[in-house]
């Protein structure tokens, strides 16, 4: 219940964040939205960073908050929009955030893969572990890249036959162990 106890907390702190700046209120706000999203219900998270969308003009905080979005959708299983969601983030000149870029490539390797486009997955997880594999901060999203990168090379390895199938298959073992044993520590770790 650590999800419903930083609620909670970030409620709290909500409540005493009125008598300070509006930037503090909506990172707030952003906060509440995220654990909405992650452990509650993502349509509330939802209209909660549509709201916040509409009262803010800062560039990384709007970055964070169409991440989030896309989050929500995944969760809502409108893989499509999600999807153009984390395109558009990625497509983007302006977006310099490590952390949103990251989210974003694998938000969209997750939408792919939940509609079982695998060959279109494996290439979007590979996208965090190519720019992100040395950062010691993104390793959570790295290593969930690895894993579901891994499984996605698996799931194209099913649907095709000969020696493609066994080299997917081959290359797909190898970034499953990869990703359990250096990144045991975080999702990716799950063998």
């Amino acid at each position: 219940n650590g999800a419903k106890e930083a609620k909670a907390a970030l409620e709290k702190v909500a409540a005493m964040s009125s008598k300070l700046d509006q930037s503090y209120r909506t990172k707030v706000d952003l906060g509440l939205a995220r654990l909405e999203v992650t452990g509650g219900d993502p349509a509330k998270g939802l209209n909660a960073l549509e709201s916040l969308e509409r009262k803010t003009r800062d560039e990384s905080l709007l970055n964070l908050i169409a991440m989030e979005k896309g989050r929500a959708l995944v969760r809502m299983k409108q893989y499509e929009k999600a999807a153009r969601a984390f395109d558009r983030i990625l497509k983007s000149k302006k977006i310099q955030d490590p952390e949103v870029i990251a989210g974003a490539a694998n938000g969209l390797g997750d939408c792919q893969f939940e509609q079982q486009k695998f060959d279109e997955a494996m290439w979007s997880y590979s996208r965090t572990y190519a720019l992100f594999a040395e950062r010691a901060t993104l390793a959570r999203q790295v290593g969930w890249a690895l894993y579901r990168g891994g499984e996605s090379f698996m799931m194209q390895a099913g649907k095709v036959s000969g020696d493609e199938r066994k080299k997917l298959q081959r290359y797909g073992k190898r970034v499953l162990n990869r990703a359990a044993r250096d990144f045991r520590s975080t999702r990716g770790g799950k063998l």
